[in-house]
């Protein structure tokens, strides 16, 4: 049996792997999945049949503690003897890569979900580059997960261009459109969900989904809504996310929100499909991003997006089409796209169908799955280690589809 070992500094991010394990499975890969422990890493494991080992990593540099985690990965990789470790998140990849390599992993892939060093400046960001340029050395292939985050990796010198692939037009998982679809939504759970959030009917609401956090662009959605909230009284935001400030002004933003009565905070919830159907459209003033699932999400659910012309943002939305771009840190530009789609709902129509349709041209999970399924099954042929077996009357390059 191959082995394929996907790690990960914490459970959510396996969420992104919806679909895929199963198929990696049903291809004859036995799959395991490493990360801090966790309820979500069992139900991730019971879902999918993956076998999962809890092993606690820090999201912030710890000497210490990254020691121990990196001991207990080089253990953990002993004993299970994998064929191949597909990292994510730059903690998880720094640590699992590098236990990797001490093993003798033969095939070692790092998945770049966005790249940190765009928002920080100094000592951070020089620290960071060195971080991923080791990464990246440690890893026989680096998947990006959309255009721009190639260019950037590429153009900061962090890694080989040899190195980099692209599943089909990006994204690690793509989106089930059949989950995400407006009409699969009941009407009567959407109306029970406005009247448990006190929502009237005719309101127009504006969501946002993310970390309601700095780089996430918290303080320009703030100031927008209060601008919004004044012209457009029947108008209600809705934010879904945790609270992560990074300093007094952030937490003023958040309790701001938590003490506005027409703001909706939701801290988590597992059933975004309902709440994006209570959206007018979704809002995400994002500094930096890699390929932002949300976008997808709610474009699958025939919403348009306003959102920054950033690293990510702008392989996710075309402005014009399925959404709107505005610039980073531009809080008055975000506030006319936003009043646009509330003044016109023609246009708020279209975009948001418009959307739906690229998702279902451009993101369906099929066509990723099996590319990264071809990848795998070649780097392990050029390594001459034994592959599963690929399905009657299929070869290799007729699931390949990746971008050099």
């Amino acid at each position: 049996m191959t082995t394929l070992a996907h790690i990960t500094t914490v459970p959510v991010t396996l969420d992104f792997l919806d679909g895929q394990i199963e198929f990696m499975r049903s291809q004859g890969f036995e799959v395991t999945l490493i990360s801090s422990p966790g309820p979500s890493l069992e139900r991730i494991g019971l879902r999918s049949g993956a076998i999962t080992y809890p092993c606690p990593m820090s999201r912030n540099i710890s000497p210490v503690k990254d020691i121990i985690s990196l001991i207990r990965l080089v253990r953990l990789l002993r004993r299970i003897k994998p064929s191949i470790v597909h990292t994510h998140t730059p903690k998880a990849s720094l640590l699992g890569l590098f236990a990797a390599f001490l093993v003798g992993v033969p095939i070692r892939i790092y998945t770049v979900h966005g790249l940190m060093i765009e928002t920080r400046a100094g000592w951070r960001q020089r620290l960071l580059a060195m971080m991923e340029r080791f990464i990246c050395r440690l890893s026989h292939r680096v998947f990006v997960v959309s255009n721009t985050v190639r260019s950037t990796l590429e153009a900061e010198g962090l890694c080989p261009s040899h190195k980099v692939r692209m599943p089909c037009h990006g994204s690690c998982n793509g989106i089930n459109t059949a989950k995400f679809d407006p009409q699969a939504v009941c009407e009567e759970t959407v109306r029970k969900l406005r009247l448990s959030y006190h929502v009237p009917e005719d309101a127009a609401v504006i969501g946002f989904v993310g970390r309601v956090a700095r780089d996430k662009g918290i303080a320009e959605l703030a100031s927008a809504w209060a601008v919004i909230r004044e012209e457009y009284p029947r108008a209600v935001l809705m934010v879904i996310g945790p609270d992560e400030p990074a300093d007094e002004a952030d937490e003023k933003i958040a309790k701001r929100f938590a003490q506005d009565e027409r703001v909706v905070r939701i801290p988590w919830t597992d059933e975004m499909r309902e709440h994006y159907a209570l959206f007018r459209l979704l809002v995400l003033p994002t500094y930096r991003e890699g390929f932002f699932y949300a976008i997808l999400e709610a474009s699958a659910m025939a919403l348009p997006v306003v959102a920054t012309r950033v690293t990510g943002c702008t392989d996710a939305v075309v402005d014009g089409e399925t959404g709107t771009l505005v610039p980073p840190r531009d809080a008055a530009a975000l506030t006319r796209a936003i009043r646009g789609y509330l003044s016109d709902a023609t246009l708020c129509r279209e975009h948001g169908m418009a959307a739906r349709v690229r998702v279902e041209a451009d993101f369906r999970p099929e066509p990723i799955w099996e590319a990264l399924y071809g990848e795998y099954v070649q780097l392990l042929q050029a390594g001459g280690v034994s592959a599963p077996a690929i399905a009657p009357g299929e070869k290799v390059a007729d699931v390949v589809s990746m971008r050099h």
